[in-house]
C-alpha cells in the first residue's frame, strides 16, 4: 500500500511538472511575442519592406534583450531541472523496489530452502530414531531369549525413555557424542551395587533385600519369572515370581542385562557392576529360612521342602569335607535356581538313595543326628500325595 502511494505520488508530480513546464514554455513565448511586438516586428508580416522592425545597433538595447532572454529560459531550465530532479528520485524509487523485490524473493527462497532442509533433516533424524529404538528392541529379544525367557521387558519403550532420556523422533544422540545423553542408567548400576553389597553382608535383611530386588527389576522394566513355580516367596501377601534360590542367579542375569545396555549406550564414565560373594545365595536362604517375620511364608509343590532346604544348606556348609556325589547338584540349585528339578519323582528317588549311601559314611563326625532325622523326616512325606505346603509363615 505505502509502494503504491509513493509511486502515485511520485507520478503525479511528474504529470504537474510537464504542466508546468509547458505552462513555462507558453510563458517565455508570449514574453518574447510581447517585446517582438514592441519593437514592431510583427508589422513585417503585413507589410514586409516595413523596416521599422530592425536590428538595434545600441548595446543597451541587446543587453535588455539578453536580459528578458535570461529571465525567461532560466524559468524554464529551473522547471528541466526540477524535472530532472524527480525523474531521478523515479529511477532510484524504482531501483529500491526493485531491490526490496529482489531480497523478498531472496528470503522467500531461503525460507522455502531452508524449510526443505528442515523436513529433510527431520526425516533423517526419524528414521535414526527408528533404527536405535529397533535396535534396541532386538538387544532386548536377544536377552529374553538367552534367559529362556526368565526374562520379559514390560516395555520395551519405557526402558528406552528412561536409558536415552535425550533421545526423540527429532534428535537421537550419535554414539560419538553420548557424552551428552541424559540417562537412568548411572543411577540403575548405582542402585544395583547398593543391593549387591546388602545381598553380601552375613546377615541379610530379607524383606529389604526382597523389596530392593523388586524395585531393580522395575527400574529396568523386567518381569523375572523363575524356571518353576514349585517354589516361591511370599511377603506382605504379595507372591513373588521367584524362590530363595533365584537370588544369585537373578542378580548375574541383571547384570548381564546392565552390562549389554551400557555396551549399546555406549555411554561413558559409569561405575563398574559389583560382583555377588560365593556364599551370598546360601547366606540369603539361611537368613529367610531362620526369618521370624510373620511377613514372609513360602509355597512349595514339592513335600517335605523345608526339609530338603536344610539338607542343602548343611550340604553345602560341609561340601569341603565330603566326598560327595552331589556336590554338582548343590552348586546348581544355590546358584542356577535348578530347585525345579525335584519336581521329578524319579529324580527325587535317585536323590534320596545317593544322599542316603552319603549318611551311611563310618567314623563321620559331620554327619549328625539332626541331619539324620531330617532326612528321614523328608524320605517320609516323599510318600504322601504331592501338593502344596506352606512354609514359614
Amino acid at each position: 500500500m505505502n509502494n503504491f502511494s509513493n509511486k502515485y505520488t511520485l507520478n503525479f508530480s511528474l504529470r504537474v511538472l510537464a504542466i508546468l513546464g509547458c505552462i513555462g514554455l507558453i510563458i517565455a513565448l508570449l514574453i518574447l511575442a510581447i517585446y517582438a511586438y514592441q519593437m514592431g516586428c510583427f508589422s513585417l508580416l503585413s507589410n514586409p519592406h516595413d523596416l521599422t522592425c530592425r536590428l538595434s545597433a545600441y548595446n543597451e538595447d541587446w543587453s535588455t534583450f539578453g536580459s528578458l532572454l535570461s529571465g525567461v529560459f532560466s524559468m524554464v531550465a529551473g522547471f528541466g531541472t526540477l524535472g530532472i530532479l524527480l525523474m531521478g528520485m523515479q529511477q532510484f524509487k524504482v531501483q529500491q523496489d526493485q531491490i526490496a523485490k529482489q531480497a523478498e524473493n531472496q528470503k522467500s527462497f531461503e525460507d522455502r530452502q531452508q524449510a526443505k532442509w528442515d523436513n529433510e533433516n527431520d526425516i533423517i533424524s526419524f528414521q535414526k530414531y527408528q533404527m536405535h529404538t529397533r535396535s534396541f528392541e532386538n538387544l532386548l529379544i536377544n536377552i529374553e531369549k538367552k534367559s529362556k525367557n526368565t526374562i520379559t521387558f514390560k516395555s520395551t519403550t519405557e526402558l528406552y525413555n528412561k536409558i536415552f532420556k535425550t533421545n526423540s523422533s527429532t534428535m537421537t544422540v550419535s554414539k560419538s557424542n553420548s557424552e551428552n545423553q541424559d540417562s537412568s542408567l548411572p543411577y540403575i548400576i548405582e542402585y544395583y551395587n547398593m543391593l549387591i553389597n546388602d545381598i553380601n553382608k552375613p546377615s541379610v535383611n530379607c524383606e529389604g533385600v526382597m523389596s530392593k530386588i523388586s524395585e531393580l527389576l522395575d527400574k529396568l522394566c523386567i518381569w523375572y519369572k523363575s524356571p518353576s513355580d514349585i517354589l516361591r516367596i511370599t511377603v506382605d501377601s504379595s507372591a513373588l515370581d521367584y524362590s530363595p534360590f533365584s537370588i544369585n542367579k537373578i542378580m548375574h542375569q541383571t547384570a548381564d542385562v546392565i552390562n549389554l545396555i551400557t555396551q549399546f549406550s555406549n555411554i561413558k564414565n559409569l561405575d563398574k557392576l559389583e560382583k555377588t560373594n560365593s556364599s551370598a545365595g546360601i547366606n540369603f536362604v539361611k537368613s529367610i529360612t531362620a526369618s521370624s517375620s510373620g511377613s514372609i511364608s513360602f509355597t512349595s509343590k514339592i513335600n517335605g521342602i523345608k526339609e530338603l532346604i536344610e539338607i542343602i544348606i548343611w550340604h553345602d556348609e560341609n561340601s569341603h569335607a565330603l566326598n560327595s556325589p552331589l556336590k554338582s547338584l548343590s552348586l546348581n540349585i544355590i546358584y542356577n535356581d535348578e530347585i525345579q528339578i525335584f519336581n521329578d519323582k524319579s529324580f527325587t528317588n535317585e536323590f534320596i538313595k545317593k544322599f542316603d549311601e552319603l549318611l551311611n559314611i563310618e567314623n563321620s563326625d559331620i554327619i549328625t543326628e539332626d541331619i539324620r532325622s531330617t532326612f528321614l523326616a523328608f524320605k517320609n512325606k516323599q510318600d504322601e500325595n504331592p501338593g502344596f505346603d506352606l512354609l514359614y509363615g
